[in-house]
């Protein structure tokens, strides 16, 4: 940090007072928010551009008195974590006023902020393009798989070590990561929204089917109800019976006891025991036997001579 003091007083010592000011307001320095171009116009009564244009010759102007060997440390290990690093991050952890000094480095380079990148730096150009290269091949991966990754999965599609990938994976403004698995930003996994996302994440990490009382109180949703009807609307969640909810992905079945009943013998393709069938319909309804014995006297089904059960569609 004392290194840093003191390029920077060199360089306020070459400018005038309004310089100063334009690039403390445009950085940030202190603990001031950084402005826009447009907000530091408003202020001088320039344009943004003009703003912009006299950063760019404060820069040009005192880049003589910038000794590059107070960013080495940065450069080091920028370039051990694969070469790029989101900016946001080198403000929180280096400080303001080194992003400010790396505009007169030319071993970085930094990369606009775009709809589907932060703002990050590099410390070659073959990077940027592999950054952006190994982005956007991933996000077509999630698009099309539809499934979240863990970091190592990802390591071993691209063939790169973790560390690196984690470091380029920061700089996505599409891609993001919730408890160590990462997706697009939109899924519900990845940015859950709604009560109805809280609960399917729920269900999702615990693989075990939940009273919609008992989802509510994890979900921290005071009105029970609310939530049940939530979920009774939507295809992701099945009512097992007795307000309990399962996930349709777990390949539970829904429908009535008739209509599951009907959906396991097809399965099956082989007539079943009426134990084998209690066991069965467990995975699917919570119903008690008698409703499972009075829906097999249905039409539907037909009992062979060893007492066992199958259906019509078979």
């Amino acid at each position: 940090m004392k290194e840093t003091e003191k390029v920077l007083e060199k360089i306020f010592s070459k400018i005038n007072e309004k310089e100063r000011d334009i690039v403390s307001l445009r950085f940030g320095f202190g603990k001031e928010k950084e402005k826009s171009l447009e907000e530091i116009g408003e202020k001088y009564k320039i344009s943004r551009e003009r703003v912009r244009q006299i950063i760019e010759k404060i820069i040009k102007k005192t880049k003589d008195v910038f000794d590059p060997k107070v960013l080495n440390p940065l450069f080091e290990e920028i370039n051990s974590q694969g070469g790029a690093k989101i900016e946001d991050e080198i403000k929180s952890e280096k400080g303001k006023e080194v992003v400010f000094l790396l505009y007169f480095d030319p071993r970085f380079e930094r990369v606009k902020k775009t709809k589907n990148y932060f703002s990050f730096w590099v410390t070659n150009k073959e990077v940027k393009e592999k950054v952006k290269k190994f982005l956007s091949q991933l996000e077509k991966i999630f698009e099309k798989e539809k499934k979240t990754l863990i970091l190592k999965e990802i390591a071993q599609i691209f063939k790169e070590k973790e560390g690196v990938l984690k470091e380029y994976l920061k700089i996505s403004r599409v891609i993001g990561e919730r408890e160590g698995v990462f997706g697009l930003k939109i899924w519900p996994e990845i940015s859950p929204k709604t009560a109805r996302d809280k609960a399917y994440l729920i269900l999702k990490k615990i693989q075990k089917p939940l009273h919609f009382r008992e989802l509510a109180k994890l979900c921290q949703i005071k009105e029970e109800r609310t939530l049940h009807n939530a979920l009774i609307k939507h295809d992701d969640f099945v009512l097992m019976g007795r307000g309990i909810y399962g996930l349709k992905e777990w390949g539970i079945y829904n429908g009535t006891t008739k209509d599951v009943l009907i959906k396991i013998l097809k399965e099956k393709r082989k007539p079943l025991s009426k134990e084998e069938i209690l066991e069965e319909i467990k995975k699917h309804k919570l119903v008690k036997p008698s409703t499972v014995f009075a829906a097999l006297i249905r039409k539907e089904f037909k009992k062979n001579p060893e007492g066992k059960y199958t259906v019509e569609e078979i």
